[in-house]
C-alpha cells in the first residue's frame, strides 16, 4: 500500500512504515536506489525479492518515527536491568510465534531484547532481526537472525540440507576469492531435522567489502514450514578466506541453546506457558513488556 502520511511518501508493511520519502521523490528516484543496491549485491543477480528492495528503500528513506518494518516490540528493559534478572538465577528466552509453530531460544548477553528489524512479508517469509546494545540493523558487529518460510517444509524436495547449502551458494558466488565454509553437527531438535553450517566471506558485499561476515546458519524443518536461526559476525575484510573457529562458533551456538519448535495453542499468551520447558510447569516464568522475551527461573 503507497500512502501519502505525514507529508512524506510511504509504504506500509504490517500497518507500520516501510520507508518514508520527500514528497518530490520520483519514481526514477525510487528506481535507482534499487538498481545501486542490486549493483552492491551481486550474488542477487535479477532476483530481488519484495523485502530486499524494502530494507534498500528503508535505508536510503528512513521514517523519523517509530518501527520502520514489520510490528516492532518495546525494549521490556535495559541490558542492565535484564542482567540484574540473569544474576537472579533467571534464564532469559526469546518465544515468538512464526506461522503455524512458536520458535524458542535464548537470548545470549549482550544482544537488544527488542528486534531491530521484524516483517512478515510475501511469500510469505518472516524476518526478525536483534544485534548488540547500541548497535543498529545498518550499523552492526554482531547479529542474530530468526526466519521463516511457510509451508515449505511440506515439500518432498527440500530438506534443511540444501536450504543451506543454497544460502552457501549465494555466499560463494558473491565472494568466490575469500569463501569458507565449515558444518556444524547439531543433529535433530526435539524430533526436528536440521543442518548446520558456518559460511564466511572475506569481503562481503554487503558493506562493499569493507568488512567480512561470517555466519552460523541452523535451519529447523519444521511440521509445515522450514525455520533459520542464525548468528552472523562482522570483522575486518580479508582478501583470503576466513579461518573458522569451531569452538567460538559452537560455544554461540550453545548460547542459543535450547533452540525449540512448539505448537500454538490457541488463545495462549505470553509467555507462552506450553513451550517453556516443553509444557512443564514453570511457576518462575513471566514475560517482560515485551510479547517475545520471557524469564524463567
Amino acid at each position: 500500500l503507497v500512502q501519502a502520511a505525514a507529508n512524506r511518501w510511504s509504504v506500509s508493511v504490517d500497518q507500520c512504515k516501510a520507508f518514508c520519502a520527500a514528497p518530490a521523490t520520483t519514481m526514477k528516484e525510487l528506481a535507482g536506489v534499487l538498481a545501486a543496491f542490486t549493483k552492491e549485491h551481486p550474488e542477487l543477480g535479477d532476483r530481488v525479492n519484495d523485502e530486499q528492495a524494502l530494507r534498500a528503500l528503508a535505508e536510503k528513506y528512513p521514517c523519523p518515527e517509530g518501527p520502520q518494518l514489520g510490528r516492532g516490540h518495546p525494549t521490556g528493559g535495559s541490558i542492565s536491568e535484564l542482567e540484574a534478572y540473569r544474576q537472579k538465577g533467571y534464564s532469559l528466552k526469546t518465544i515468538v510465534p512464526i506461522f503455524s509453530q512458536l520458535v524458542s531460544m535464548s537470548l545470549p548477553k549482550g544482544f537488544q531484547p527488542s528486534a531491530v528489524y521484524e516483517a512478515t512479508l510475501p511469500g510469505p517469509r518472516y524476518m526478525r532481526e536483534t544485534v548488540l546494545e547500541g548497535e543498529t540493523a545498518k550499523q552492526w558487529t554482531q547479529m542474530i537472525t530468526v526466519t521463516g518460510a511457510r509451508d515449505l517444509a511440506s515439500s518432498p524436495n527440500v530438506t534443511p540440507q540444501k536450504f543451506v547449502e543454497s544460502m552457501a551458494g549465494g555466499f560463494k558466488k558473491a565472494c568466490p576469492d575469500s569463501f569458507s565454509a565449515a558444518g556444524v553437527p547439531v543433529g535433530n531438535i526435539d524430533g526436528f531435522e536440521t543442518f548446520g553450517a558456518i559460511l564466511s566471506c572475506g569481503t562481503s558485499p554487503t558493506t562493499a567489502g569493507r568488512n567480512s561476515e561470517s555466519a552460523m546458519i541452523l535451519a529447523i524443518k519444521g511440521d509445515r514450514d522450514m525455520y533459520t536461526v542464525q548468528w552472523a559476525e562482522r570483522a575486518a575484510s580479508s582478501a583470503a578466506p576466513v579461518a573458522i573457529d569451531a569452538v567460538r562458533w559452537t560455544q554461540r551456538f550453545h548460547a542459543l541453546a535450547p533452540i525449540k519448535l512448539c505448537p500454538i495453542v490457541p488463545g495462549e499468551a505470553p509467555p507462552y506457558p506450553s513451550c517453556v520447558d516443553a509444557g512443564k510447569s514453570q511457576p518462575g516464568a513471566h514475560a517482560l513488556d515485551s510479547p517475545s522475551i520471557t524469564l524463567q527461573k
